[in-house]
């Protein structure tokens, strides 16, 4: 899938403040759903991006099961918004990605007689129909932070078969659980910068070297691919 990653404990209700108040971006506009269907979604969310990178792993158990997650999230929030009759909320994301649309059925347009224009087509539109379910639900039910470590908790293991497949299983390019090892660098070098999302307010010196244990994990990860694009994003 074209680029769209794990996202702990002692988090608030609302996942970004201990008031319970939203993180910047994500201004929760309220929702009417129950107790039961905001745990749904937030479960959901989170399992779609910890899933993300791990997308080889899964399909070696099954043939559709990478899509699983995804689709339940969609589903659910399908359901839960036309029962309660509550549309979308508004995000500034969503321009972004009406924009993104454009462009895609623009490009397919001009090259409809591409030998993967529909296929390309066809990998982007549901990316992009993914990526409005889960801003929409991290703006109203699930807190930030909580599916920002499901992400970073995806791309730690995605990162750990990384160097296995390099030191263990002999690769010459580590790629874990994905085909591309390009691909997997971008998953790793994305996550990173989602570790300052997931500082821990008090300080503390275990909970700091755990985030530095991580970020290491996917620097290592990212550098076992020999990905050029991602050791450029490394040193950036």
């Amino acid at each position: 899938m074209p680029p769209v990653g794990s996202p702990r404990a002692g988090l608030s209700p609302a996942g970004s403040s201990p008031a319970g108040r939203p993180a910047a971006g994500f201004p929760t506009t309220g929702s009417p759903t129950g107790p039961l269907a905001t745990a749904l979604l937030r479960a959901f969310a989170c399992a779609t991006v910890f899933a993300a990178p791990l997308e080889g792993y899964l399909l070696q158990w099954h043939g559709q099961l990478a899509k699983l997650p995804a689709a339940l999230l969609v589903l659910t929030w399908a359901a839960v918004r036309v029962r309660h009759r509550t549309p979308p909320a508004p995000h500034p994301l969503h321009a972004l990605l009406g924009l993104l649309a454009v462009v895609l059925l623009a490009s397919s347009a001009l090259h409809a007689g591409g030998t993967y224009t529909v296929e390309y087509a066809l990998r982007w539109l549901p990316f992009l129909l993914l990526t409005t379910v889960l801003v929409d639900v991290v703006a109203r039910e699930a807190p930030p932070r909580w599916v920002l470590g499901a992400a970073v908790a995806g791309a730690v293991v995605a990162a750990t078969g990384a160097l296995h497949s390099l030191f263990v299983a002999g690769e010459t390019r580590a790629s874990g659980p994905l085909e591309d090892p390009n691909d997997l660098a971008y998953f790793l070098v994305a996550a990173l910068p989602l570790l300052v999302a997931l500082r821990p307010r008090a300080g503390g010196r275990a909970a700091t070297a755990g985030l530095a244990l991580v970020a290491t994990t996917l620097a290592a990860g990212a550098a076992a691919t020999f990905s050029r694009g991602g050791a450029l994003a490394l040193t950036a």
